[in-house]
């Protein structure tokens, strides 16, 4: 599945950022000045660093019995860092097609 979410399809424009997750303390935003004083978020900073495993765009798609499913690309992290249990004919399909 990670594979899979890897290369997603039907992208977006943006990215989706996980809405379970909370921001822990200490982890700050900081900025950084671009092109005019334009201010844009530091890559450095642990904001960006935290909120990098935790962003999404797109889908994954695997074929079943007779039915395409469709998943966020976030559900690998909904299923590591949330408990998210996906269908057994998701996950069958998903075995299937390794």
């Amino acid at each position: 599945m990670k594979l899979m979410a890897a290369n997603p399809v039907n992208l977006c424009f943006g990215k989706h950022l996980c809405e379970v997750c909370v921001v822990p303390p200490g982890v700050a935003t900081t900025y950084v000045l671009i092109l005019n004083d334009i201010p844009m978020i530091d890559p450095e900073c642990s904001w960006a660093k935290w909120q990098a495993s935790r962003l999404g765009n797109g889908e994954i798609r695997v074929a079943g019995d007779g039915v395409t499913f469709a998943a966020p690309v976030l559900i690998v992290h909904y299923i590591e860092e949330h408990g998210y249990l996906p269908p057994p004919e998701f996950l069958e399909a998903v075995e299937k097609a390794k």
